[in-house]
């Protein structure tokens, strides 16, 4: 067999559409006719039912047909100083657009550049503080999903980080990873990969449920311990054939609540029951789409099985049923990768529901702990694992403030803590106390 021949295979680097990167647009060329933007974003700390409707106008804007939104939360092992159990949260939002042929027109190129500007504006305005997804931020988010181990190249921090010769494509993956496969999930170096998708949704949800995905925010004590990517994929079909054809749907769900089987199968009321809550939303402008919800979890092989059992549970006592995917890892964990998803392959994956904007919205992981003020005078960890950093006088206004809690959970330790560090970028502490409590602080620092 001649030397050419042992060479020749698929390569890893074909699984992944993005091609190449035009700075002056923000847009990137995919191999599968497609044209796409994106934005890194910070994760909400909290959200009201004005946030849920300033959302709620990004999923009704006038995409076009078989458009793709992607918004995920990425739990990643991207931090300064990598710590145990530290690791930080943001949200990516991506959108895919059709386009007529392998290169795009001045037109196409025109109305894209026209929906990143208005994506990026409602994002902003609902207090995600977007930032654009150059090549180099792209790479370097791909380099950290694909690459793990602490030799792995993205540690390195070269900059750039992406190479403007090469396809976009190619720089993704280290010289020394591959990309294993077998029946019940995927190996990445010394991680092993698991997708999971939901089968079964609650019966009601509502805007602010997304802040419990990654763990309890009252206790701390469940949630998500490992690295995960929360991926909510959005589908636009047309809209009026869309809802032409769910008027038929609804009307056949209809006759069989009223039918005689309705006795012996009594999902049938409850089908049409859902097409009228789908309705209703409709009727009030929003638009139809088709949503998946998946999960990919991120582990050390030794701890796969307790991590994929403790993200189940977790997210039954929510009222998901989440199902590990068996048999189509592969495709599913491509598909929930940043520009990931495949217009063809929708249909196979038959893991996609229709819902109006409205209900889409109530699934968004746009939800994480607070990162702080962004000065690191005080360091804390968040309950999720978020590295949050706080300084008091990151403040336009004055710079007063107030530790409250229970009696022994802290206080004084905190205080001690606040003071320390204070002082040591310099600042001036005065304490007016009277039991005492931080009296062995002051003869520490004499």
């Amino acid at each position: 067999m001649s030397t050419a021949r042992q060479l020749r295979g698929p390569r890893a680097s074909t699984l992944f559409p993005v091609l190449a990167y035009a700075g002056a647009e923000g847009l990137f060329l995919l191999d599968d006719a497609s044209l796409a933007f994106g934005f890194l974003c910070e994760p909400l700390a909290a959200g009201d039912q004005g946030q849920a409707e300033r959302l709620s106008v990004l999923l009704n804007q006038d995409w076009p047909k078989d458009a793709l939104l992607q918004v995920m939360l990425w739990a990643s092992p991207d931090v300064e100083e990598p710590l145990a159990r530290m690791r930080g949260l943001r949200i990516i939002v991506t959108v895919k657009l059709p386009i007529a042929a392998a290169v795009p027109t001045e037109a196409e190129l025109r109305e894209a550049s026209e929906l990143r500007i208005g994506t990026e504006q409602v994002l902003a305005t609902a207090g995600l503080k977007p930032q654009g997804l150059t090549a180099d931020r792209y790479v370097r988010l791909m380099n950290v999903l694909l690459n793990w181990g602490e030799g792995a190249g993205w540690r390195d921090r070269i900059i750039p980080e992406c190479e403007p010769q090469r396809l976009v494509r190619e720089q993704l993956l280290d010289l020394d990873h591959a990309i294993g496969v077998d029946a019940r999930g995927i190996t990445l170096g010394d991680c092993r990969v698991q997708t999971l998708s939901v089968k079964r949704f609650p019966d009601r949800v509502a805007f602010g449920m997304a802040a419990r995905f990654l763990g309890d925010p009252l206790s701390g004590t469940r949630g998500v311990r490992h690295n995960v990517l929360m991926c909510l994929n959005l589908h636009f079909p047309e809209p009026e054939s869309a809802r032409v054809r769910l008027t038929a749907e609804r009307q056949w769900a209809a006759n069989m609540a009223y039918g005689p089987l309705v006795k012996f199968l009594p999902a049938l009321a409850q089908r049409k029951h859902g097409f009228d809550v789908l309705f209703e939303a409709l009727d009030n402008g929003d638009r139809p789409l088709k949503a998946y919800l998946g999960v990919v979890l991120f582990t050390p092989p030794d701890e796969a099985v307790a991590a994929l059992s403790n993200l189940r549970t977790y997210w039954r006592e929510l009222g998901f049923q989440l199902m590990a995917d068996r048999y189509f890892s592969l495709p599913l964990f491509l598909h929930c990768l940043p520009f990931g998803p495949d217009r063809q392959a929708l249909r196979d994956t038959m893991r996609y529901r229709t819902l109006a904007a409205t209900h889409a919205v109530t699934l968004m992981p746009v939800f994480g702990d607070w990162k702080g003020t962004g000065t690191p005078v005080l360091n804390l960890v968040a309950r999720s694992g978020q590295l949050m950093e706080l300084s008091l006088f990151d403040t336009a206004s004055n710079y007063n403030a107030v530790i409250a809690a229970q009696s022994g959970s802290g206080k004084s330790f905190l205080t001690n803590e606040l003071l320390a560090t204070t002082l040591s970028v310099g600042g001036r502490c005065w304490v007016i106390d009277v039991g005492r409590s931080y009296e062995n602080l002051c003869a520490s620092l004499e």
